[in-house]
């Protein structure tokens, strides 16, 4: 891949930096909410990455879906309270 076998890891470690920023730029860009599942452990460096930016990664789907479903019953709450 035009890559010399010392670079791996930091050019990993760049790639993976851009990427967790790209989602992060989600949020900033939209101002919406952006929720993750994964099934590898919550250190991984990807996972990491994320939750250091502010996005939540739970650990499977139903949680995250959980956790979707808690952020729309408090807006609708809110939404009942501004009336």
């Amino acid at each position: 891949m035009g890559i010399k076998e010392d670079a791996i890891e930091d050019q990993s470690r760049q790639w993976m930096e851009k990427h967790c920023q790209s989602v992060a730029g989600i949020l900033e860009k939209y101002g919406k909410p952006v929720v993750g599942f994964t099934f590898m452990s919550l250190k991984d460096r990807s996972i990491k990455g994320l939750l250091s930016r502010g996005i939540p990664v739970f650990p499977g789907p139903d949680r995250a879906a959980r956790a979707i479903s808690a952020m729309v019953e408090y807006s609708n709450f809110l939404s009942q309270m501004k009336k």
